[in-house]
């Protein structure tokens, strides 16, 4: 982090001009305002603890981001993932934060015309964004509690205990779901086109088996057997 070492010098530095109005030396340490010197210690103690969370933070987080880069999608689709868990894609919330739109009819979420469009809403909370999730999530079998914010989510989808094949379409699984509810969030708005979210759940799939099959060169299976059979597939 040497980005914020100048801080942490000017920090000490001033730090260190209060120990020598405080403390005086001669021959022994006088204290002048006892007071005084436990507050600086107790600045001192603060000021790295807040730093060494910053830095832990920062850390874990650059790892998050670090491994979304898979290249199980396409580029684009990547770098979309990558905006959405830093939430810095441009809902509306992110729109309206930097004063680019006004009015309440232009911050709902387009999907649902009920809340405020937020990256969690929006990729997560909106029962459209839910009932796409669940699709997916029956493809395999499954049933959970989803992780929220959207960094949690990619959190708990990437750190799974699947292996080879079965790895990759769980993790293309991720991409292809937050990029479908994107591309339908803004067929709707641009194009006033309505999709339904089984058919956006259906599209995930294909998307899917048509990365994995021209990612692997796999020809042995067809992209209905990945929408159909995945079951037979992972095993």
């Amino acid at each position: 982090m040497k980005t914020w070492d100048p801080v942490i010098e000017r920090t000490e530095e001033v730090l260190s001009v209060w120990r020598s109005r405080c403390i005086s030396t001669g021959g022994r340490l006088t204290l002048i305002n006892s007071n005084t010197v436990e507050m600086v210690e107790r600045w001192e103690k603060c000021v790295k603890s807040a730093y060494g969370q910053w830095e832990q933070s920062v850390h874990s987080s650059n790892t998050l981001l670090g491994s979304l880069w898979k290249n199980l999608s396409p580029p684009k689709v990547e770098v979309f993932a990558w905006m959405a868990v830093k939430e810095n894609a441009a809902t509306r919330s992110v729109l309206l934060s930097r004063n680019l739109i006004t009015g309440i009819q232009h911050v709902l979420c387009p999907l649902c015309s009920l809340y405020l469009e937020t990256h969690k809403h929006l990729s997560i909370q909106c029962h459209f964004s839910w009932t796409v999730w669940s699709v997916i999530l029956e493809w395999w079998n499954l049933k959970w509690a989803c992780p929220s914010p959207v960094p949690d989510l990619a959190s708990w989808w990437l750190a799974n205990g699947y292996k080879n094949l079965e790895k990759h379409i769980w993790e293309s699984c991720f991409y292809a779901t937050l990029w479908s509810i994107w591309l339908v969030r803004n067929d709707y708005i641009f194009n006033n086109s309505t999709t339904q979210a089984w058919e956006v759940g259906e599209l995930v799939k294909t998307r899917v088996a048509m990365w994995m099959k021209a990612k692997f060169d796999i020809k042995v299976y067809s992209v209905e057997d990945f929408k159909f059979f995945l079951d037979g597939i992972r095993k």
